[in-house]
């Protein structure tokens, strides 16, 4: 393993020339605004959850309605498709500026987007190959430029979570208005491990203090977990391990790195210490979220086993069941269990959405992350995601629905029902600004705000 750390250097290269340009640091670290929702599940270990901001918590009114994709079909495959989360985001938000993966920049204060990118009805029709250059996977704060940097990948479309050659991470300037002309090559600061000539690096990253963890794609063994600064694209550290890597999650820079097969799947735990820890996890589980040093995996249903969700406690190297989908439901809401759906994991509880074969749609459980005991279920009556804040669960529906639940007791806090509602689209999570909670539904995206 190579340790490359360079950051102490940058910051202070970018104290000495603060004075001689507009968009270099102070060389500290800038901490993330309560605007930010900087990737896909907000935090490195993609826990769904953020205690910054105060989005509305009592009856919301529509702040703005912005057409922002071009078809239901293009938004519900971007949106909806959980791998399609793996490999790229659909949406970060940045100060004021929402950064949608066609290229579209919304005005988070109105809504408003670049007028030459839209039609009225047919959502957003892009006036420029630019925008499609780069599929979008995060945002940094850096302590070399002041506006932090967008980064993304050089082609643009669904592939392997392992990438193929040519998905290279770019660190790119952030458009600074919905007006400017998105983010291509015209705006690239750097090219992600130039210094090691990467053939390739996949856009599953993760980011974390100025940090992009990814993957170098490989046929086979050995496969390469490197992590990109986002100051200016250089290896930070790199280090291998002995399995595909399909999902990757960071916290406190530890990384879980994770594959998943029907005949069986591999999660290891590395830092840039060189240590590492790698358990088995079973067929057809999956890697959610991580915090506290706990991952959580979903097991699909199959028939040798049930939908369940199990926690690795990478200190212990314990494993624990916490929800057996048929057991963990009260009688009168238990029925035919389809799945795991959306988990949620704050700093006191975990919430999932439990998916129920037939007419009476999911339920929505609590449970204490101590004791593992379960706090409350409410059935809900559609395909619904969910995110989550201090206080407020946020939950949208296939209906176009939003509900609000306290996150204590679930009891409900608001509900809000969109006007006009598109046939046959899949809901996207709610994503949490300042003041705002985003809604992506159909061509569409929706932010709500108190009244």
């Amino acid at each position: 393993m190579v340790h490359l750390s360079r950051r102490a250097l940058l910051g202070s290269l970018g104290t000495l020339l603060g004075g001689s340009s507009g968009c270099l640091g102070s060389g500290t670290l800038p901490d993330p605004n309560a605007t930010d929702w900087p990737q896909a599940g907000y935090d490195a270990g993609a826990t769904y959850f953020k205690s910054a901001g105060s989005p509305p918590v009592e009856e919301p009114h529509m702040a703005w309605d912005a057409s922002v994709w071009t078809t239901d079909l293009q938004s519900d495959a971007t949106l909806t498709d959980p791998a399609a989360w793996e490999i790229r985001t659909p949406l970060v938000i940045v100060d004021d500026l929402a950064y949608c993966i066609e290229g579209v920049i919304v005005d988070m204060a109105d809504g408003r987007v670049r007028e030459a990118a839209t039609t009225t009805d047919e959502g957003a029709e892009l006036d420029s190959d630019c925008h499609r250059t780069d599929a979008l996977v995060g945002f940094a704060r850096t302590n070399t430029y002041q506006d932090g940097t967008l980064v993304a990948t050089r082609r643009h479309g669904m592939r392997d979570h392992r990438g193929t050659a040519g998905d290279i991470l770019e660190g790119l300037r952030p458009p600074t208005s919905v007006d400017a002309d998105g983010w291509c090559e015209t705006t690239r600061r750097w090219t992600a491990g130039s210094r090691r000539n990467f053939d390739a690096t996949a856009s599953a990253g993760r980011i974390e203090n100025g940090v992009v963890v990814t993957v170098v794609p490989g046929e086979r063994a050995p496969f390469c977990v490197v992590a990109i600064d986002a100051d200016d694209g250089r290896a930070e550290w790199e280090t291998t391990v002995s399995h595909p890597v399909d999902r990757l999650r960071v916290e406190d820079g530890r990384v879980f790195a994770a594959t998943s097969s029907d005949a069986g799947g591999k999660l290891s735990v590395l830092d840039d210490t060189g240590s590492s820890t790698t358990v088995e996890t079973g067929a057809e589980t999956t890697l959610v979220a991580v915090r506290d040093g706990i991952a959580y995996l979903r097991g699909s249903r199959s028939r040798d086993s049930t939908a369940s969700i199990v926690a690795f406690d990478s200190e212990t190297e314990e494993w624990h069941t916490l929800i057996d989908a048929p057991s963990a439901l009260d009688d009168q809401l238990a029925g035919s269990i389809g799945g795991i759906g959306d988990i949620v994991v704050g700093p006191e509880r975990l919430y999932a959405v439990v998916n129920t074969d037939g007419p009476d749609g999911d339920v929505c459980l609590a449970m204490d992350r101590n004791d593992e005991a379960s706090e409350w279920q409410r059935r809900l009556p559609t395909t619904t995601r969910i995110t989550g804040t201090d206080d407020a669960l946020y939950l949208h529906d296939a209906d176009g629905r939003a509900v609000a639940l306290d996150p204590s007791n679930g009891d409900r806090l608001w509900t809000y029902e969109r006007p006009t509602v598109s046939g046959n689209v899949g809901p996207g999570r709610p994503v949490v600004g300042t003041e705002k909670l985003l809604l992506p539904y159909g061509k569409h995206l929706v932010a709500l705000e108190a009244q």
